[in-house]
C-alpha cells in the first residue's frame, strides 16, 4: 500500500509491541509513508470515535480501516461461560461495530473497510465457537454495510499466512493442523497482492475466502467443513479433477498427515510434563515411564488426553509403560469412530445448517439507533453455537461419562458419593481427581460437609493440600467441638488407651481440637504443617485456586471486574472528611507518595500470619518457624517476580529505596579513600533526592548526565563520558538512574541504558521507587541487559504500607568482611576476642529484628501485581494519561510539566497559570483547595527532587541563588539579610490517576483540578498564608487548627469507639467570625457547589473581607519582581474593583429628561 498511494498508517493496538513496526516503519519511510502506532482499545466507542475525530482533523483524514483484532480462548461448548465467550467476541463484534459506527457518526469518506476473518469459521473446529462467532460477525456486518448501507465492505477469511498474523508465533503447529485437513499456508506477498486486488476490486461477494488447498484431502476430510456451500465446491472441483471419493479412514496421505499432527501434539504435552529442553529428547517409541513420567505427570496427561482427544486411555496403561506412538495410533482410532457415528448426525443436522449458513442474506443486523454490539445477532451466534453443539454430541462428555472417568481414575465405587464430591469442585473433573489422589481420606471428608480438601496448583510437581474449615456457624462449630471432646474423653478413658499411640504423637502440631480467631474449629485433620502454610502464601505460580486472595480468584480472568474489587478493598474508600466547605468524600490520588492498605491483604495477615506471629532467628517452636518460613516464603515470591537468578539476593531493608540505596552504598564501602578515588558515580536529570545525598556525602566523584531536548537521558553524552571513564580516566562506573521520574511519570528504556553502560564494564543500578508498581522489573532479561540492582519502595504498592523497602543485587557487589548494619542475627559466633559474622549475604545484612510483618506482606503486594498482570496495569495506565492529555494537552492555564509525548505512567505535576495577574497560584494553595472544596488528596511541592525541578521550570543560576536565600537560614532567621520566607520556593502540584480508578473518579478528579484552574484564584480571597512553614489556611482560621484534629490522641471514648472531635473548634470558629451562607450553595455536588460558590465569592469579599490585617510578605524591594505567585491582596484588589465597576454599570439614574433632537 506504501508503494501506491498511501501517505500514512494509524495502527491502532491494545498492547503494542512496538519493535514488530520498527522495521516497517523503516521500509515505508522509503516511500514517504509513515506509520504511527496509538495505544486504544477498539472495544471502548470513545477511544475509536475520539481517535478518527482526530485524524479526520489533521491533513491525512481516515480513507480506509482494516480490523484484525483477535483474542483466541478455545473451550468446548460444555466448558463455555458466557463471560468467556464475550470475551473473545468483543474484540471483533464491539471492535468492529464501533469502527463502523465512529466513522459514520464523524462522516468519514473510506474507500474500504475491511475485516480480517479466519478459515476456522468454514471449518468444524472443536472449541472455537466463540471465535467463529466473530468471524460470523465480521460477514453479517460486511453484509449490512454493502447491501443496506452501500458503503464499501469486506471480510476476508485467511488460512494461515507466512509471517504474519496471529499465526506468526504459532505458525508449525496451526500449519500442520490445516495441513492434515487439506488447506496449506500461504505465502505472503502473492497473498497480499490478492487481497489488494480485492480492496480495489469492486466484486459482488462482501466475504471472499483465500485459501491454497490439496484437493485430494480436503475433499477427504470434507465431513470437517462446516460451510455447505464449500463443500458443493469442493465437490465441483473433484469432479473436475477426477478425484474419487475418498474417506478419512482409508490409508493414505489424509491418514499419515493426521497421525503426524497427533503424535506432534503429544509429544509437546509430554515435554511440558516432563520440563523437558527439547521435543527432539522425546522418542515417541519410548514407553513413558522410561522417559521420567511420574505419577503426577501421568494423571495430567490422561487428564489432557480425554479433554483434547477423547481417547480414555486408562492410568494403568500409562504406568504399564505405553508409547507416544500406541497413544496417538489409540486416538486416531477414536477419531475415526466418532466420525463414523456423526455422519448420521451430519444428515439429520444437513438442512438447518444449510438454511443457515446458504445465503448471505440470512445474516442481518439490527438498524436501530441504540442497537448494541450484540444485538440482532441471534442468528450469528446459532450458526456457531450449532456447528459446536455437533461436536459436542461426537465426543459426548457428559456428566455421566464424566462421572466414569473420575471412578476410573479413583477406584471409587460409590457413584452418589462422587457425585457429591464432584459437585464440591464444581464438575472440574481434573481438579477432583488430583486432589482426591493428594488427600487419601477424601472419602471420609465427603462424608463430613463441613470440611473439603482445598488443592493448591502450582507449575511445579509439588502440590500442596489442607483441610479447611466451612462452617460458618458457630453454633454447628461449638456443638462439633463438644462431641469431638467428648470422643477424645472416651478414648482416654479406654483399656487400649496406654497401649495405642498415635504415630503422630511425637508431632508438635498435632494438638487437640481447639478455635481460633475467627471461630473456626482447629482439630487434628486440619492443623497445618508450616510448609504447608507457606504453600498457602507464597506457591502460587499458576495455581488454579489463589488460596490468599480467593475473592481475587475468581477475577482473575476478568480484569475489569479485578480493578473494581481492588478498588472497593480500599481501606479508606469511603472515608467522609468533614473540610469547611462541609463534608467531603475523601478522594486519594497520591499513591506516588504512598499507597494505601487494602482489605483482604489484611485479613490474610490478621487470619493466616498474625496467629503464627513471633520473632524469626529461630526455627525451634512452631510459631518461630512459621514466621520465619512466611518471610522466606515472600522473598523467594519476590525473586521470582523480578526474574532474579541463584546470583541475585533480596535485602529487605528499612523505609523505601532510600533505606535500600543506603545500605548498598554503605555495602560497596565508598567512603573508603582508596575505593573513592577510583570511582565515579552517573546520576541522571531525573534523579530523587535519595538517589543523589547518599552518592554524593561519600565524596566521590559525580557526574550528571543530562537530559535531551525531549526529556530523556542524553544517551549519545552518556556513551561519551563512558567511553572517557573507561578508556582515559580508568575509573571504575558506576550508573544509577530512575526507572521512571516522580515528577512527571516519564520512564526510561531501563534495559537498553543498561546495555550500553555494560559495553564500558559499568555497573547499572536502577531506583524503581516511582516505577515499580506499574512496570514489570526484569533482573536478568538478557546477559547485557542484567541489572546489578535495583532499589524498590514497597510502600508505594496498593495495600503496601508498613512494607519495608528493598534491595535486590548481584552477590559480587557484597565483598564487604563486616555487615553493612551488625547486630543479632548476623554472626554464627561471638567472644569477647573473636566474632565469626554469617556468610549468607540475606541473613547477614539484615540485622536485629527485622520488620517481620512488613516483609510478609511485602509479598502478598508483588502477587497481587502480578494478578492483575504488567499489561492490565499498563493498557489502563495509558488510557488514564491519553485521557489527562485530552482534556489538559492545551489548556491555556494548566502548564503540564514534562513532555506530553513520552511514554509515562499516570503521574501528573502541573501549574496553573492566572493571566490577568501574569503569576502563578501557589501549589500548596492548590493543593489545600484540592482538600477543601473537593476532598481530593495530592502533594505540592518539589517531591524531593530539587534539580530535577529547577531543570522542569528553566530557572537559571541567578534566580536559583535567589530562592536559595529565602529559603535559607541563620540562627536569626535571614541569610545575607534576606528574611526567611518558604512561601518563595518553587514547586509545583502532583497528583496520580490510579489504575484500578474508577471512571467516574478519575472524571471528577480531572473535572476538579480543570475548575481550580479556572476559578481556584478568587477563593485565594477567603485563605490566608503563613511565611514560615508556606501553609495556606481559611483567613479565619489559626493554620495550626486546619488539621489539628488528624493528630488527636483523644478519639478513643469509654466504650473502645473512635469517636471524631472534628467539628468542635472549626464549627464555633466560622459561627463567629464568618456567614456560609452568603457564599455556599444547597448542592450535593462538590463541583456544582464549588462553581456557586466562585459566582458568590466577589459580593461576601467586597462586604466582608478586610485585607489590611493580612500578614505582610516581607520581601525586600529589590526582589519583589521574584514573586511569582498571585496573593491574596491580588485578588481582593481586583474583586473589589471589578465588583464595584459591575456595581456602577447596572445602577438607574436618579432623574430622567427627554433628550432633544
Amino acid at each position: 500500500m506504501s508503494r501506491r498511494t498511501i501517505e500514512q498508517f494509524e495502527k491502532v493496538e491494545n498492547n503494542p509491541q512496538l519493535e514488530d513496526w520498527l522495521q516497517l516503519k523503516e521500509t515505508a519511510a522509503k516511500y514517504n509513508t509513515s506509520i504511527d502506532v496509538v495505544q486504544a482499545d477498539v472495544t471502548h466507542f470513545d477511544d475509536v470515535y475520539e481517535l478518527i475525530k482526530r485524524l479526520n482533523q489533521t491533513s491525512h483524514p481516515v480513507r480506509g480501516i482494516i480490523h484484525s483484532a483477535v483474542i483466541s480462548d478455545d473451550k468446548l461448548l460444555t466448558n463455555l461461560s458466557q463471560e468467556t465467550l464475550f470475551r473473545v467476541m468483543e474484540p471483533k463484534v464491539r471492535g468492529g461495530w464501533n469502527l463502523h459506527q465512529a466513522s459514520q457518526q464523524i462522516g468519514a469518506s473510506l474507500h474500504f473497510f475491511v475485516m480480517f476473518s479466519s478459515i476456522r469459521n468454514h471449518l468444524i473446529d472443536p472449541g472455537s465457537s466463540s471465535y467463529n462467532a466473530g468471524n460470523e460477525f465480521f460477514e453479517a456486518l460486511a453484509h449490512y454495510r454493502r447491501e443496506q448501507l452501500k458503503l464499501p465492505a469486506l471480510s476476508i477469511a485467511l488460512p494461515a499466512v507466512q509471517g504474519a498474523g496471529m499465526f506468526h508465533r504459532q505458525q508449525a503447529i496451526l500449519n500442520n493442523l490445516l495441513i492434515a485437513q487439506g488447506i496449506e499456508m500461504l505465502p505472503t506477498v502473492p497473498t497480499f497482492e490478492l487481497v489488494e486486488r480485492l480492496f480495489i476490486m469492486q466484486t459482488n461477494y462482501s466475504s471472499p475466502v483465500i485459501f491454497a488447498v490439496d484437493w485430494k484431502r480436503l475433499h477427504a476430510n470434507k465431513a470437517n467443513l462446516a460451510n455447505r456451500q464449500l463443500v458443493q465446491f469442493i465437490e465441483q472441483q473433484a469432479t473436475q479433477q477426477g478425484i474419487s471419493n475418498v474417506r478419512t479412514n482409508d490409508s493414505g496421505s489424509s491418514s499419515i498427515a493426521r497421525i503426524e499432527v497427533i503424535i506432534e501434539r503429544i509429544r509437546e504435552t509430554v515435554m511440558r510434563l516432563l520440563g523437558a529442553s527439547s521435543i527432539d529428547r522425546i522418542d515417541i517409541d519410548r514407553s513413558l515411564l522410561s522417559l521420567g513420567l511420574d505419577s503426577l505427570a501421568a494423571v495430567s496427561l490422561y487428564n489432557w488426553l480425554s479433554q483434547e482427544w477423547g481417547a480414555f486411555i486408562s492410568l494403568a496403561e500409562i504406568f504399564q509403560g505405553v508409547k507416544i506412538s500406541e497413544i496417538a495410533n489409540r486416538v486416531q482410532k477414536k477419531m475415526i469412530e466418532r466420525q463414523t457415528a456423526s455422519r448420521e448426525i451430519e444428515t439429520t443436522l444437513s438442512n438447518d445448517m444449510e438454511q443457515m449458513d446458504g445465503s448471505e442474506d440470512n445474516l442481518t443486523l439490527s438498524t436501530t439507533k441504540n442497537a448494541a454490539s450484540y444485538n440482532g445477532m441471534e442468528g450469528v451466534l446459532r450458526v456457531s453455537l450449532v456447528k459446536d453443539i455437533l461436536i459436542r454430541i461426537r465426543m459426548s462428555e457428559l456428566k455421566d461419562q464424566q462421572i466414569e472417568y473420575f471412578q476410573t481414575l479413583t477406584n471409587w465405587k460409590d457413584r452418589q458419593k462422587v457425585i457429591n464430591f464432584l459437585r464440591m469442585y464444581e464438575w472440574d473433573v481434573s481438579f477432583a481427581a488430583e486432589a482426591f489422589l493428594t488427600n487419601p481420606d477424601a472419602e471420609e471428608i465427603n462424608n463430613n460437609q463441613s470440611c473439603k480438601p482445598i488443592l493448591f496448583r502450582t507449575n511445579s510437581k509439588e502440590v500442596g493440600s489442607r483441610y479447611k474449615t466451612v462452617n460458618e456457624n458457630w453454633t454447628a462449630q461449638k456443638r462439633f467441638f463438644e462431641n469431638h471432646q467428648q470422643q477424645q474423653q472416651q478414648q482416654q478413658t479406654s483399656k487400649h488407651s496406654l497401649v495405642k499411640s498415635s504415630p503422630h504423637s511425637l508431632n508438635p502440631l498435632n494438638h487437640l481440637q481447639t478455635a481460633n480467631n475467627f471461630n473456626e474449629i482447629i482439630t487434628t485433620s486440619n492443623i497445618e504443617s508450616p510448609n504447608e502454610r507457606v504453600d498457602q502464601l507464597f506457591k502460587l505460580n499458576g495455581s488454579k485456586r489463589t488460596p490468599m486472595f480467593p475473592d481475587i480468584n475468581q477475577l482473575k480472568h476478568n480484569k475489569q471486574q479485578l480493578l473494581q474489587y481492588i478498588d472497593s478493598n480500599i481501606i479508606g474508600k469511603n472515608l467522609r472528611a468533614n473540610t469547611i466547605w462541609g463534608s467531603r468524600n475523601v478522594i486519594y490520588a497520591d499513591y506516588t507518595a504512598s499507597g494505601r492498605g487494602l482489605i483482604f491483604i489484611e485479613y490474610c495477615m490478621i487470619n493466616n500470619v498474625l496467629p503464627y506471629y513471633a520473632n524469626t532467628h529461630s526455627e525451634n517452636n512452631v510459631c518461630a518457624l512459621q514466621t520465619t518460613k512466611f518471610r522466606e516464603g515472600s522473598r523467594n515470591l519476590i525473586k521470582r517476580y523480578v526474574n532474579a537468578t541463584d546470583e541475585d539476593v533480596v535485602i529487605f531493608t528499612g523505609s523505601g529505596s532510600t533505606a535500600a540505596i543506603n545500605k548498598l552504598v554503605d555495602v560497596l564501602n565508598l567512603k573508603d579513600e582508596k575505593v573513592r578515588k577510583r570511582t565515579v558515580i552517573f546520576i541522571s536529570t531525573f534523579e530523587h533526592h535519595s538517589n543523589i545525598l547518599p552518592w554524593k556525602e561519600t565524596g566521590v566523584e559525580i557526574k550528571r548526565i543530562p537530559n535531551t531536548k525531549q526529556g530523556l537521558i542524553n544517551r549519545d553524552y552518556l556513551r561519551q563520558q563512558l567511553k572517557y571513564y573507561h578508556d582515559e580516566v580508568r575509573k571504575h562506573i558506576i550508573c544509577t538512574f530512575n526507572a521512571a521520574s516522580n515528577v512527571t511519570g516519564i520512564t526510561t528504556d531501563v534495559d537498553d541504558i543498561s546495555k550500553l553502560v555494560h559495553e564500558y564494564d559499568g555497573w547499572i543500578f536502577w531506583d524503581y521507587a516511582a516505577a515499580a508498581p506499574y512496570v514489570k522489573i526484569d533482573m536478568n532479561p538478557s546477559k547485557i541487559a542484567c541489572k546489578e540492582a535495583v532499589f524498590i519502595s514497597t510502600h508505594k504498592f496498593v495495600g503496601g504500607p508498613s512494607t519495608p523497602g528493598i534491595l535486590i543485587a548481584k552477590k559480587k557487589l557484597f565483598n564487604n568482611r563486616v555487615p553493612s548494619s551488625v547486630g543479632g542475627g548476623t554472626v554464627t559466633f561471638v567472644t569477647s576476642t573473636y566474632i565469626e559474622y554469617v556468610k549468607d549475604i540475606e541473613t547477614r545484612e539484615e540485622g536485629g529484628t527485622p520488620n517481620i510483618l512488613g516483609s510478609i506482606r511485602a509479598g502478598l503486594v508483588f502477587h497481587l501485581k502480578e494478578i492483575v498482570g504488567y499489561h492490565t496495569i499498563e493498557t489502563r495506565e495509558n488510557a488514564l494519561v491519553e485521557k489527562f492529555f485530552r482534556r489538559f494537552r492545551n489548556h491555556p492555564k494548566l502548564i503540564i510539566l514534562g513532555s506530553t509525548t513520552l511514554p509515562r505512567l499516570g503521574i501528573f505535576s502541573f501549574l496553573l497559570y492566572v493571566p490577568f495577574f501574569h503569576k502563578y497560584l501557589h501549589h500548596n494553595f492548590v493543593c489545600i483547595l484540592l482538600n477543601d472544596l473537593f476532598g481530593i488528596q495530592v502533594r505540592s511541592g518539589c517531591s524531593c527532587a530539587g534539580p530535577y525541578v529547577i531543570d522542569l521550570l528553566e530557572l537559571d543560576d541567578r534566580t536559583t541563588e535567589v530562592f536559595i536565600q529565602f529559603v535559607t537560614a541563620d540562627d536569626s532567621g535571614r541569610f545575607k539579610n534576606v528574611p526567611k520566607n518558604a512561601l518563595m520556593k518553587p514547586g509545583f502540584t502532583r497528583f496520580n490517576l490510579s489504575y484500578f480508578a474508577s471512571d467516574e473518579e478519575v472524571d471528577y478528579i480531572l473535572n476538579a483540578v480543570d475548575f481550580i484552574a479556572n476559578e481556584g484564584w478568587k477563593f485565594l480571597a477567603l485563605y490566608t498564608f503563613d511565611t514560615d512553614t508556606a501553609v495556606w489556611h481559611p483567613r479565619t482560621m489559626p493554620s495550626e487548627n486546619h488539621f489539628s484534629q488528624f493528630h488527636s490522641l483523644e478519639m478513643a471514648n469509654k466504650d473502645r469507639r473512635m469517636k471524631e472531635k472534628f467539628e468542635k473548634y472549626p464549627v464555633e470558629h466560622w459561627n463567629s467570625n464568618f456567614d456560609r451562607s452568603n457564599i455556599n450553595s444547597s448542592s450535593d455536588n462538590p463541583i456544582e457547589e464549588a462553581i456557586l460558590m466562585a459566582n458568590n465569592i466577589p459580593k461576601y469579599v467586597y462586604e466582608n473581607i478586610d485585607f489590611r490585617t493580612d500578614p505582610p510578605l516581607n520581601i525586600p524591594d529589590e526582589y519583589k519582581d521574584y514573586i511569582w505567585f498571585i496573593t491574596p491582596k491580588d485578588v481582593i484588589r481586583k474583586i473589589i474593583i471589578d465588583f464595584e465597576q459591575n456595581d456602577k454599570s447596572t445602577r438607574t439614574a436618579l432623574f430622567h429628561t427627554k433628550m432633544k433632537k
